[in-house]
């Protein structure tokens, strides 16, 4: 269980540190642009696989397969 938090939440959690400061460096004058989101949305799934994987779960049952 802490091989498996490590290896996940500690790197991700300075991904989201660096997510959180590019935004706000870079794309604050855009907050309400669409891109704005998607950059946010790719970077908070990207960096965490268990949300990344319980997405895709998701989206897999809303397809019905």
């Amino acid at each position: 269980m802490a091989a498996c938090f490590a290896f996940f939440f500690f790197p991700a959690f300075f991904f989201f540190l660096a997510d959180f400061f590019l935004t706000a460096a870079f794309l604050l004058p855009a907050f309400f642009n669409d891109f704005f989101f998607f950059f946010d949305a790719f970077f908070f799934f990207f960096f965490f696989p268990p949300f990344f994987a319980f997405f895709f779960a998701m989206l897999n049952l809303l397809q019905g397969s």
